[in-house]
C-alpha cells in the first residue's frame, strides 16, 4: 500500500508484515515496497534450500570404523 501522508511523505507498508517506509518521493516508495516484497516475500528464492533426496540403504557405502588413536 502506497499513500500520502499530510506532511507530504509518502508511506510505503507491507500488506503481508508489518514493514513500512517513508519517502519524500512517490517513486522511492513504490520502488522500497516492490524491493521489499522482492528480498522477502518472493516465495521459492531465499530461504528454502534444496533438499538431498535420501540415499537408500542398498546404495550406501559401508560403514567404517573410526581410526584409533596411539599413543
Amino acid at each position: 500500500m502506497i499513500k500520502q501522508e499530510n506532511d507530504g511523505k509518502w508511506l510505503a507498508k507491507c500488506d503481508i508484515c508489518q514493514w513500512k517506509t517513508f519517502e519524500l518521493e512517490r517513486k522511492d516508495a513504490e520502488n522500497k515496497l516492490a524491493n521489499h516484497i522482492t528480498i522477502v516475500h518472493k516465495k521459492g528464492i531465499t530461504g528454502t534450500k534444496k533438499k538431498k533426496t535420501p540415499i537408500s540403504p542398498e546404495k550406501m557405502p559401508p560403514k567404517i570404523p573410526s581410526p584409533i588413536k596411539e599413543n
